[in-house]
């Protein structure tokens, strides 16, 4: 039977420059798990990883040692060991993402709290914080020789460890069935930064889909001087849209095995999408000052996608950079548009 040897690690280290947000749905909330991850998401975050498990006393202590000399230091901590409850790392780009979690938590608390303990939610309070806490729970390490002891006999001693031990053995890390799709790919990103790209993927086919129906919805009414150009103009972009920019998203998704489940569903784009659906006017310069909008986004948003594929995958970045260099030609277009309809 083999044997394990000298360091067992149970987890990888994580990149901290994508993490910006560190949660914990509380024991006792488990029934609102689903609720969670959606207020998260439709709010902008990105969930890079989770877990749901115990906590242990020690965990818990350390999660909470700041508070070591308060009162209900150790009820908080019993409290927060006494059952299973879901950890998140969490990435949004925004400015103060601390602000930004600390709002959310504050809904949850009012929503769903129950006391000042049982209150739902905790987040950290820095990123400083946010880097200690989540090594905390997911950069666990057991750095102590193993001698020649089975992998049987250590989960006997280490119950907890029974879930990831089969994936570490003989101090060498057996590689995820992501993790090999990802060589096999040869894409440069770790499993982290492939789960916060296709994260990405996804906002940006949302985006593409609502910029699709906006042009489509409004050439049919279309009112008012240069007409007959803004309809062709926008039939001939809504199809760029969908026909190259949105499918060449849900193949490329496909091609890394990734089924945009939420995106199926139309109710759901909006809240997916970082630059939301702008509501359309029928006027010609009206039609024209929202799409100018829209394109605004849309190159922003495959700015971010080009700058963060850079080095990691050249397949994708030379399509979105061709896609970006559409969008840059629609916004051009639009402002040309508009300024003729200005100057008649």
């Amino acid at each position: 039977m083999k044997s394990f040897k000298q360091t067992y690690i149970l987890c990888e280290a994580n990149d901290d420059s994508k993490l910006n947000g560190f949660v914990i749905l509380k024991p006792e909330f488990l029934d609102h798990e689903e609720d969670f991850y959606t207020l998260l998401k439709n709010n902008g975050w990105d969930i890079i990883q989770k877990v749901k498990r115990t906590l242990s006393k020690e965990e818990a202590e350390e999660l909470y040692k700041r508070h070591k000399e308060k009162p209900f230091y150790n009820d908080l901590c019993k409290y927060m060991s006494s059952g299973d409850c879901i950890c998140c790392i969490c990435h949004k780009d925004c400015k103060d993402p601390i602000k930004d979690m600390d709002a959310i938590k504050d809904k949850v608390r009012k929503i769903w709290g129950k006391d000042k303990m049982r209150n739902g939610m905790h987040s950290s309070d820095s990123l400083d914080n946010v880097n200690r806490e989540s090594k905390l729970i997911f950069e666990k390490k057991l750095i102590e020789s193993m001698g020649d002891i089975s992998a049987e006999e250590w989960v006997v001693m280490h119950p907890e460890d029974a879930e990831h031990i089969k994936f570490w053995k003989l101090d060498e890390q057996q590689p995820s069935e992501l993790s090999k799709k990802i060589k096999e790919l040869q894409l440069g990103f770790t499993e982290q930064e492939f789960s916060l790209f296709t994260n990405m993927l996804r906002d940006a086919l949302s985006e593409e889909l609502l910029a699709w129906y906006h042009y489509t919805i409004v050439w049919p009414f279309l009112q008012g001087k240069m007409r007959p150009d803004i309809v062709k103009f926008f039939q001939e972009t809504a199809k760029d849209e969908l026909e190259d920019h949105a499918y060449w998203l849900m193949e490329r998704l496909n091609q890394f095995g990734v089924t945009p489940e939420d995106v199926a569903d139309p109710v759901n784009l909006n809240n997916i999408a970082t630059h939301k659906y702008i509501y359309p006017q029928y006027t010609s310069v009206e039609a024209l000052l929202n799409n100018i909008e829209a394109e605004k986004g849309a190159i922003e948003t495959y700015d971010k996608l080009e700058k963060f594929t850079r080095d990691k995958d050249q397949v994708s970045n030379s399509k979105i950079k061709e896609i970006l260099a559409d969008e840059q030609e629609h916004l051009a277009e639009l402002q040309d548009l508009l300024t003729d309809i200005e100057t008649l």
